[in-house]
């Protein structure tokens, strides 16, 4: 066939053609490409706010059977029938039996709180069952009974290295009990035998960071006579300082708003191996918001604040220490 030659016009309108189509595939490959991300950006956020929430129902379920259970030992068990006081110091049913006997060689021994325990040695009237666990029943309740009124905390008569907790639950001492699993989302606050006793779990904030925990459903009246207070047990790995400020904030009807917040003056934490108190001082006379007032249904929020050069590690409520914050709020 005869070479018939094409005009400059003709190729040059091929190549356009050919430009365009290829410019298209690029921009459609691009927005597939947005689109993917997009969507795994989408599920990766639902999988995250799925973990979330069965974070919180398990906290929650845990809570319910906790409550269930202090209910049924304060009401129906053979113990309560000399545990006449309105507040009862219970022991964990999850308690290690080396624990229990530690805490009741403590109690009854001159080492140690120097109680007289008459009443379950042989002969005394509560001597049977003949259970470590009986005894250290017992021996709890006596040395709460005798001692509740003695200190400022209400938990410190009703402690024992986490093996014991009161029914009912004091509403003013809420201890740090879950750590906060994101680094946006908030731990949990929970009421005395709300947690297990071998949380004492290590959370680390980062230089410039924060984490946050909530209670909410509070209803408590104001006491006047008392203020807001923080102790947790810290460390910083880290040779430079590292310094701790916290933040409670109060919403006292439940809308969602921080109706009063109070800060603390900074705190610092020095490089050690070991944990140490650290209890904070509020400077309640610059609180920002209104007055305090009753909780109905209100929450309360905990934000410890590390504005040091260094990472901060605290731990959360468990054997060694109740890390808490107590509001100034009436008990019961």
């Amino acid at each position: 066939l005869p070479f018939r030659a094409e005009s400059s016009a003709v190729v040059m309108g091929r190549m356009r053609v050919g430009i365009v189509l290829a410019l298209s595939l690029t921009v459609v490959s691009a927005l597939d490409w947005v689109y993917d991300e997009r969507v795994a950006a989408a599920n990766t956020k639902e999988s995250r706010l799925t973990v979330e929430k069965e974070h919180v129902y398990q906290h929650q379920l845990r809570q319910c059977k906790s409550r269930m259970r202090a209910q049924v030992d304060a009401m129906t068990h053979k113990r309560s029938k000399w545990m006449t006081g309105h507040v009862q110091c219970l022991l964990r049913e999850n308690a290690p039996v080396h624990r229990q006997e530690e805490v009741l060689h403590w109690i009854c021994s001159p080492e140690g709180a120097n109680s007289t325990c008459k009443g379950i040695k042989p002969g005394g009237a509560h001597f049977y069952p003949n259970t470590t666990s009986d005894h250290l029943q017992w021996a709890m309740t006596s040395y709460h009974e005798r001692h509740r009124d003695e200190f400022h905390n209400s938990y410190r008569s009703c402690w024992f290295g986490g093996i014991a907790y009161l029914v009912p639950a004091p509403v003013n001492v809420l201890y740090i009990a879950s750590s906060p699993w994101e680094t946006d989302g908030a731990g949990l606050l929970a009421l005395s035998g709300e947690y297990p006793i071998n949380l004492q779990q290590v959370f680390r904030i980062p230089s410039g960071g924060s984490a946050s925990f909530h209670f909410t459903g509070l209803d408590a009246k104001y006491d006047r006579k008392a203020e807001t207070a923080f102790k947790a047990m810290a460390r910083s790995s880290d040779p430079s300082t590292a310094v701790i400020e916290v933040e409670v904030s109060y919403d006292f009807d439940g809308d969602g708003v921080h109706d009063r917040t109070e800060k603390s003056y900074p705190m610092k934490v020095e490089q050690s191996s070991e944990f140490h108190a650290v209890v904070a001082s509020f400077r309640t006379n610059q609180a920002a918001g209104s007055p305090f007032q009753d909780f109905e249904k209100g929450s309360v929020w905990l934000r410890i604040l590390n504005t040091g050069a260094a990472d901060l590690e605290v731990l959360e409520a468990g054997e060694r220490t109740p890390s808490h914050v107590q509001i100034p709020y009436f008990p019961y």
